[in-house]
């Protein structure tokens, strides 16, 4: 993926590089560049735009639905898995952030991923007072989209976006709650 972010590098790097330096030069400059990408893109799509006028820092880094916090909530989830298997949701139609959580989380051993939404329930939802599972399970939502399910969730934490207004809310299902309930199997 990181080659096409590459791209505009590519010609003046080869005429500057072809002109004065050995041709080894060319792989570990670009090697550099990738580095840079992995470790801050920020400082790379900066570095892209000012010899790139297409380098489209806002819709990969500072713009909203980057997905700027999916490596928050993933060491957040990663943390509170050490010691105990979790469940984590979504809700069905996500994109970023809540893609990219299930992209890194989905093959780790003491998380499920799965999807809760309230459509999920249809016109029953108005009648279930609770949500019973058998493991710690956490929501994840874009900005506070709780997908109906507002009222079987208690509020964790807030992650968000330094270069905009954009943010992402961890919630965990409420465990003290009463009346009728509907219990959940997420684990399949």
């Amino acid at each position: 993926m990181s080659f096409r972010y590459l791209t505009p590098f590519l010609p003046p790097i080869l005429i500057i590089v072809s002109k004065y330096y050995p041709k080894y030069s060319l792989l570990l400059l670009s090697f550099f560049v990738t580095l840079l990408l992995i470790l801050n893109p920020i400082k790379f799509f900066r570095f892209d735009s000012v010899i790139n006028r297409y380098s489209y820092i806002d819709g990969y880094v500072t713009d909203m639905d980057t997905g700027y916090q999916v490596n928050e909530i993933v060491k957040y989830f990663k943390s509170l898995s050490q010691n105990e298997k979790i469940i984590v949701t979504t809700a069905v139609h996500t994109f970023n952030p809540e893609s990219g959580v299930w992209i890194y989380l989905k093959k780790n051993p003491n998380i499920t991923m799965a999807y809760l939404d309230g459509r999920m329930f249809g016109s029953q939802l108005d009648q279930i007072d609770c949500l019973h599972v058998s493991e710690n399970t956490y929501f994840v939502a874009k900005l506070n989209n709780t997908e109906n399910l507002q009222r079987f969730l208690d509020k964790v934490t807030v992650i968000t976006n330094p270069h905009n207004s954009d943010y992402s809310t961890i919630y965990k299902i409420k465990s003290d709650c009463t009346g009728s309930f509907a219990r959940l199997d997420l684990t399949k």
